[in-house]
């Protein structure tokens, strides 16, 4: 009986080193190098029903920069134009508006643009030299992107899908 109690035990101690072996020389835990996924840059553009045009480009799920096209009227910026006025002057008056409001801002660039009855506003976001606090500060992101260092993918295209946009991808 002792004997088989022995044998037992020994088939027990050498099963568990075995297992400790492949615990200590496990290839799971090694660095795992990144997937073309995560390394392939891509660009995606989201258009809604108000003309509203956002292109982003992005480094596996992180988004990169973003580009953004929206258009004010003029009522809704609240001026009123005659054919007399100087449309330079009202240009440049918009403009140093926007640099004023967003000039504080590391990474970001707003112009713009007169039109016949509205104004193109152009809004470019350099998400590697910005700081996210202070864009979600400015409310140029979402309160849930404060104290991250990525905008992810996969979060801000599920939120345009659900704010009506469509969104498509190419490489």
């Amino acid at each position: 009986m002792k004997k088989y109690l022995f044998l037992c035990l020994l088939v027990l101690l050498s099963g568990c080193a075995r297992i400790s072996d492949i615990i200590h020389n496990d290839t799971s835990k090694a660095p795992v190098s990144k997937t073309e996924e995560e390394t392939t840059k891509k660009t995606v553009v989201c258009t809604g029903d108000n003309e509203e045009n956002i292109t982003l480009e992005v480094k596996g799920d992180a988004i990169q920069s973003m580009k953004q096209v929206s258009f004010l009227t003029f009522d809704e910026m609240g001026i009123s134009i005659s054919d007399d006025m100087d449309k330079n002057k009202i240009q440049d008056s918009i403009n140093q508006s926007l640099q004023d409001k967003y000039k504080d801002l590391k990474g970001v660039s707003v112009t713009g643009t007169l039109m016949d009855s509205k104004v193109e506003i152009t809004t470019t976001i350099n998400f590697k030299e910005a700081n996210f606090d202070e864009l979600v500060d400015a409310g140029l992101l979402s309160k849930g992107t404060k104290g991250n260092q990525v905008v992810s993918l996969k979060k801000t295209m599920k939120a345009y899908k659900a704010d009506g946009y469509a969104c498509k991808v190419s490489s």
